[in-house]
């Protein structure tokens, strides 16, 4: 196997990226699949619960993705705080409501 290098504006040929992409790909699905096995085990969790935290695990790696993938097709830097301050904007509760 050569020992290849590529800079970071150069795309490799497709019959390597496929085979690359893939094994990313899978490598991510295990890393979002193990803990929340992990922690179903540890916590006695059933079947029908251990299946509904990996697919929460899931889920939520895809909507983390969505700041990323805007911000590569806009090739711009900001979206991804636009993004966490409207995720803040929705879970945080705004601090006048305690009040009143």
């Amino acid at each position: 196997m050569t020992d290849t290098h590529y800079d970071i504006d150069v795309l490799p040929p497709l019959a390597e990226a496929v085979p690359l992409g893939i094994q990313h790909v899978l490598a991510m699905f295990a890393s979002n699949v193990t803990m929340p096995i992990i922690v179903a085990t540890a916590i006695g969790a059933s079947t029908g619960d251990t299946a509904f935290l990996i697919q929460v695990a899931v889920f939520v790696s895809g909507i983390a993705n969505v700041p990323d993938t805007i911000r590569i097709l806009l090739e711009t830097g900001i979206v991804p705080a636009v993004f966490v301050a409207m995720v803040l904007n929705v879970v945080l509760p705004d601090p006048d409501a305690r009040h009143g």
